[in-house]
């Protein structure tokens, strides 16, 4: 897991354009510590529900803690709202950030029509969760059971599209 870890960290500061993988709720954990420490502006996510089996990852936390603190856009869509006794610390901390700085934290419930977006553009034809930071670096989550995904640092044009869709859908 440590050779993951470099890898990763040496690819998120170099902004390196590579296609990469990752499997697992740790890989998920590094690669989205490493998307939020090393993005300048904004970071947008889908998730379900900010699950725990990543978010809880006391770097994740960190690097959450730190993004929020930080005055940068973040924005997430949740495919379904948690119920009270399911909310993770990690979504505490976004809605308490959002209270604190609603123009800059901003968290929405995902509508059937931006569902079906995403499902247009991907070819399997389902709406991926993904996280976006900066409109380049993206991870889309092939298989939310096992969390599979495809990540990059540096790919503006997959970003793009990405990008497009969340903000068209987002009310922005």
């Amino acid at each position: 897991m440590e050779d993951y870890k470099q890898a990763v960290e040496y690819m998120a500061s170099k902004q390196v354009n590579t296609e990469f993988g990752n499997k697992g709720n740790q890989h998920a954990a590094i690669v989205l510590s490493n998307m939020l420490k090393y993005s300048k502006e904004s970071f947008k996510m889908f998730s379900g529900s900010f699950n725990k089996d990543v978010t809880n990852d006391q770097e994740f936390i960190s690097e959450l803690q730190s993004f929020l603190a930080s005055g940068k856009t973040f924005q997430l869509y949740l495919e379904k709202y948690p119920q009270d006794n399911e909310i993770t610390g990690a979504l505490k901390l976004v809605f308490d950030a959002q209270a604190k700085n609603p123009e800059a934290v901003q968290i929405k419930e995902a509508t059937p029509a931006f569902k079906n977006d995403l499902s247009a553009i991907f070819r399997e034809g389902k709406p991926y969760h993904f996280a976006i930071a900066d409109k380049k670096a993206f991870r889309i989550e092939i298989d939310a059971e096992g969390y599979k995904a495809t990540c990059n640092f540096n790919d503006p044009r997959t970003a793009e599209k990405l990008t497009n869709i969340f903000n068209d859908r987002f009310g922005l």
